[in-house]
C-alpha cells in the first residue's frame, strides 16, 4: 500500500495504569428472544477507570443481548449492575443514562427515530431537562438553539465575503432588545397606550389559558413507541374523560380545574395500561398561558391547534399535539386564573412583540453595511470569517 509518508508500524505509549473499579457485573443473565436458553448466562466482570473492555464473539453469541441488558433496553433476569457504587440493576434506561452512555451498533434502530427532525434526535436523552421542557411543552427556540451550538461547536469555519463581523453581531444585539424597547415605549406596566380593554381583547381572542395533563404515546421504562391502533386507543380513552368532564362541567374557573384534574386522573392509569406502561411522574396537573406562536411551536400535529383553538372556556378534550404525546386539556378564562395586572406584560409582549420585531429588523437593515443577505440567513457569527481586515 503506498500512502505518501513513513509508516509507523510500532506503536510507542506509556504502561497503563488502571484506577479504581467504576463497573461491576455479577452474574448478569438476560434472557434471549429466540430459544428457551439464555442469551446471556451468569457472567462476571470488573471495568476500572481507564481501561478499555473488548468483549469479542461471533454474532449471534450474545453480545447485542447483553449490551441491551445492561443499558436497560431488555430486562435482566438474574444478576446485578453497580456503577461507581451505585447499583442501577433495577434503574428504568432513563435513571441509567444518569451514569453510563451507550452508542449503538445500529444507529439507526437504536440511536435515532428516523420520523424525527435532527434537532429532535439531538435532544432524545435530556428533552426533560428544563433547558428543553417547560409545562411538558417542548421549548423549540431552545432545542433549535442548541442544535445550532453543537453545529457551531463541531462545524466547519466558514468564509462569507462582504459580511462585516461587528456589524453583524451589532444587528444580533438589536433583537436582544426587545424586552427594553417594550419597557421604553410602553411603561413598566404598559400604562400606554394600551387600554386594558384591548389588553383583554386579545387575551380572550389569541392567548390561551390551559389547564392540562401530558400523556407520552411510548412506554417510558422500555422507550416502546405506541402504534397507530395504539394511540387511536389512548385517544378515544382521553377522550371519554373529556367527554364525561363537559357532561357536568361547573361555571367558575377554580371548580373546573378540580373536576377536570379528578376525571382525567382517574382515567390516566387504563390510558398507559394501553402500553402496558405505568403513570409517569410527569403526568400531572399543570397550566399555562399559550399565544399562537405558542401553538404553533408545540402543537405540531396536524389539527392540534385548531382543536384547542375551538375549546370554549370550562370545555376540555383529547389533543395528540405530537407525534410522541397527547394531552387532556381544559380551556379556562385567564382572569379566572390570574389578574390582569399579573398578567399584563405577558400580553403586551404578545401583542406588540412581533410590531417591535419588524421595527428593529427594519432598523438593523438600514445600519451601513456590506451584509450578504442569504449568508445572514444561513451563518451564526461565530462561524463568519472576515473576508478582509477593512469590512468590519
Amino acid at each position: 500500500m503506498m500512502v505518501g509518508r513513513p509508516v509507523q508500524l510500532q506503536v510507542n505509549k506509556d504502561e497503563a495504569h488502571p484506577g479504581d473499579v467504576v463497573l461491576s457485573v455479577k452474574n448478569f443473565t438476560v434472557p434471549s428472544h429466540l430459544h428457551k436458553k439464555d442469551a446471556v448466562h451468569n457472567v462476571s466482570f470488573d471495568v476500572r477507570a481507564g481501561e478499555i473492555v473488548c468483549i469479542a464473539g461471533i454474532d449471534g453469541n450474545g453480545q447485542t443481548e447483553f449490551i441491551h441488558g445492561l443499558t436497560g433496553l431488555d430486562k435482566s433476569s438474574g444478576g446485578s449492575i453497580t456503577v461507581c457504587g451505585h447499583d442501577i440493576s433495577h434503574y428504568s434506561i432513563h435513571h441509567r443514562g444518569e451514569y453510563i452512555s451507550h452508542i449503538p451498533e445500529d444507529r439507526h434502530k437504536h440511536g435515532l427515530v428516523l420520523d424525527f427532525t435532527l434537532e429532535q434526535n439531538l435532544v432524545l436523552q435530556r428533552y426533560k431537562e428544563p433547558q428543553f421542557e417547560k409545562a411538558g411543552f417542548i421549548k423549540r427556540d431552545a432545542v433549535r438553539s442548541y442544535a445550532q451550538q453543537l453545529m457551531d461547536n463541531y462545524g466547519d469555519a466558514y468564509t462569507a465575503n462582504g459580511i462585516g463581523l461587528e456589524t453583524l453581531k451589532l444587528f444580533q444585539q438589536l433583537q436582544y432588545k426587545h424586552t427594553l424597547l417594550l419597557d421604553l415605549v410602553y411603561g413598566k406596566d404598559g400604562e400606554t397606550p394600551v387600554e386594558d380593554g384591548e389588553l383583554t381583547e386579545h387575551l380572550d381572542s389569541t392567548m390561551y389559558e390551559i389547564g392540562f395533563i401530558t400523556v407520552p404515546l411510548y412506554n417510558t421504562s422500555t422507550f416502546a413507541f405506541a402504534t397507530d391502533d395504539q394511540k387511536a386507543e389512548m385517544l378515544s380513552l382521553a377522550q371519554k374523560a373529556a367527554d364525561s368532564y363537559n357532561a357536568a362541567a361547573p361555571e367558575d374557573t377554580s371548580s373546573q380545574l378540580t373536576a377536570f384534574n379528578s376525571i382525567a386522573s382517574s382515567a390516566l392509569t387504563d390510558i398507559c395500561a394501553v402500553l402496558d406502561a405505568e403513570v409517569p411522574s410527569t403526568s400531572t396537573l399543570q397550566t399555562d398561558l399559550l399565544s399562537e406562536s405558542d401553538l404553533t411551536d408545540a402543537f405540531t400535529q396536524e389539527g392540534a391547534a385548531d382543536t384547542l383553538r375551538g375549546l370554549a372556556y370550562g370545555q376540555a378534550a383529547a389533543i395528540q399535539y405530537t407525534g410522541y404525546a397527547m394531552m387532556l386539556a381544559v380551556r379556562l378564562d385567564p382572569l379566572g386564573v390570574s389578574t390582569l395586572d399579573a398578567l399584563r406584560s405577558q400580553i403586551l409582549s404578545d401583542l406588540k412583540g412581533e410590531e417591535l420585531d419588524d421595527a428593529l429588523s427594519a432598523y438593523g437593515a438600514q445600519l451601513d453595511n456590506s451584509l450578504s443577505s442569504s449568508a445572514m440567513s444561513k451563518l451564526p457569527a461565530a462561524k463568519i470569517v472576515n473576508a478582509t481586515s477593512a469590512n468590519s
